[in-house]
């Protein structure tokens, strides 16, 4: 794996310039991944649907069995897994949606094998008063930050972009 990461064009990838088309564009995961698949027979390998394997920011995703760890698309499909990558609830706060919700389950759930200890868990992720409180200002800001970039930064994108081209926004 070593070897086969020198070979990555580290520029094109999610730590440069963020390459969309580019197969390495997570290096480390996608050189793994290369990897595996020369190690197993063709036919024993299966190319899911994408949204199988969930990436932020899980929109269309609800919750179906906390418990369970299950969750569901409107059509019924459950995905196999649900990939946190870039932002890490654990490591920053972030809006306290279906994924810290179930990585909260797992670490401080009675019925896990292996519990977290509290005070090693942030408080946005435990229960009680406070954790709820912190969990609405940082939804708050984390839901506001979407919505600016989202929304009024697509708006605000269309009139410079117009504005430039020597024509009226939305003409």
């Amino acid at each position: 794996m070593d070897d086969r990461q020198r070979s990555v064009d580290f520029e094109l990838t999610w730590y440069g310039k963020r390459v969309p088309d580019y197969p390495f564009l997570y290096p480390e995961q996608d050189v793994l991944n290369a990897i595996l698949c020369t190690r197993v027979e063709g036919d024993r390998i299966a190319t899911l649907d994408h949204r199988l394997a969930a990436t932020p920011p899980y929109r269309e995703l609800r919750l179906l069995d906390r418990s369970a760890l299950r969750c569901a698309y409107g059509d019924g499909a459950e995905p196999y897994v649900l990939h946190q990558f870039v932002r890490k609830p654990w490591l920053e706060p972030m809006y306290h949606g279906i994924y810290p919700r179930l990585l909260a389950r797992l670490l401080l759930a009675e019925d896990v094998a292996i519990r977290v200890p509290d005070a090693e868990v942030p408080l946005r992720m435990r229960d009680g008063v406070r954790a709820r409180l912190e969990r609405w200002v940082v939804n708050a800001l984390d839901l506001g930050r979407w919505y600016l970039r989202e929304r009024l930064g697509r708006s605000i994108a269309g009139r410079v972009q117009a504005r430039w081209s020597g024509r009226t926004p939305g003409a």
